[in-house]
């Protein structure tokens, strides 16, 4: 999203700190960044889970190993080298080739029947090549777990090619490919310097994705940012709704049943639920039983074959019989007539999606505090105002 103004504007970092963990969207991995606490159960689905160590796997090699290695085809060719071996055959008459000491411990005389034949053959198949060609499959299959679980492709197609060029160059060899991943080829491969090094490295990180359980695979998830100003205001806003919940719901029951950014069709990301209060959050998502086929954006934007409408952040609150809803739909920038589309944007989700029987609806406009210092209402449904807004907001839900 090309933003309308170029000096940046607030972010509350409490939010980003207690979602970058779930964060699930393209983005930067950030080893260095812990949430300020981890009490939110992350329950993925294992696929969820596979593909999401998966794609950061894959945006760490962009990061670090791509740039390390050579460009193009043609620098990989010096990098596999001829190996000489010798391949074993038997013969009825002795010859220049033959393994006597092999020959007399298989027949025990001579003369005798046959003679083991070693001839030297000079061949490009090796260890290097092996390994080579299996982390072209590995890279393959890793973008096509992310694409089908996520609808993205983790990779650009520079760094695509850098990864691929030395499989590249053994196909070209006509070498033939393994059906796994050897740990001798491997140790081998990791021994053998320079570009190499980094090739094992990488090849080692992608058997972990079909290797680890889903368990290990969370505890070695480093941390994620969204990379647009605008998805990082999105999630630190949806933080800002969950640190103010935890003030007054501080207990376990918290858990995220999907990767923000990566849930499944009408469900939530992240829910808390006990004896006498249910809360969900939905992120770009609309919950189930909220969205009307019929409704005018639906029938008319068909025609054009564009997607529903759907706010960033739909957050859903059952205190005993009282049931709330707060559709919230954010606006990172400084220019109030940008924000002010966000104005429109909920009165259209006001219109296309009904409210279910027994249910409160308000709608919030989020933005930058240096655009929105002061809160503004309409009829006690309608609000804009900035993060800090919406957790005096919430508060008041919760106390009312």
């Amino acid at each position: 999203m090309s933003l309308p103004d170029s000096k940046p504007a607030h972010i509350p970092t409490d939010g980003i700190a207690e979602l970058c963990h779930l964060w699930a969207g393209k983005g930067n991995l950030h080893d260095w960044l812990e949430p300020s606490e981890r009490s939110i159960s992350r329950e993925w689905s294992p696929g969820k889970v596979q593909a999401r160590f998966a794609e950061s796997v894959l945006w760490d090699a962009e990061r670090t190993i791509a740039p390390l290695l050579p460009r193009g085809t043609a620098a990989w060719m010096d990098q596999f080298e001829a190996q000489l071996i010798r391949n074993t055959a038997y013969t009825d008459l002795p010859t220049a080739h033959t393994d006597w000491a092999l020959t007399l411990s298989q027949f025990g005389r001579y003369p005798s029947p046959q003679y083991v034949d070693r001839r030297p053959v000079n061949t490009l198949e090796s260890a290097l090549s092996r390994v080579s060609l299996w982390l072209g499959k590995a890279v393959g299959e890793a973008e096509l777990l992310v694409k089908r679980k996520f609808d993205r492709v983790p990779l650009s197609a520079a760094a695509r090619d850098k990864l691929l060029a030395p499989m590249k160059v053994a196909r070209m060899l006509e070498l033939a490919a393994p059906d796994r991943l050897d740990e001798e080829d491997l140790a081998v491969c990791a021994s053998a310097g320079g570009s190499w090094t980094l090739v094992a490295r990488l090849a080692r990180r992608l058997s972990g994705i079909w290797q680890r359980d889903p368990a290990s695979q969370l505890a070695l998830l480093p941390s994620t940012l969204p990379e647009l100003g605008s998805q990082l205001f999105e999630l630190a806003t949806l933080g800002a709704c969950v640190v103010t919940l935890r003030k007054h719901y501080a207990s376990d029951a918290w858990t995220s049943l999907a990767p923000i950014g990566a849930s499944d069709r009408q469900a939530p990301c992240i829910s808390y639920e006990d004896a006498g209060f249910r809360w969900q959050a939905y992120y770009q998502v609309v919950p189930a039983g909220r969205r009307n086929s019929d409704g005018p954006y639906a029938s008319l934007g068909a025609a054009l074959g564009v997607a529903p409408l759907r706010p960033d952040v739909w957050l859903t609150f059952e205190l005993g019989e009282r049931k709330l809803e707060l559709v919230i739909e954010c606006k990172y920038s400084l220019d109030p007539s940008y924000i002010a589309s966000g104005i429109t944007q909920v009165l259209g989700y006001s219109k296309e999606h009904p409210v279910p029987e027994g249910w409160t609806r308000w709608y919030m406009v989020v933005g930058p505090k240096e655009a929105i210092p002061t809160m503004a209402t309409w009829q006690d449904q309608f609000f804009i105002g900035n993060p800090d807004h919406l957790k005096a907001l919430i508060d008041t839900i919760l106390t009312s």
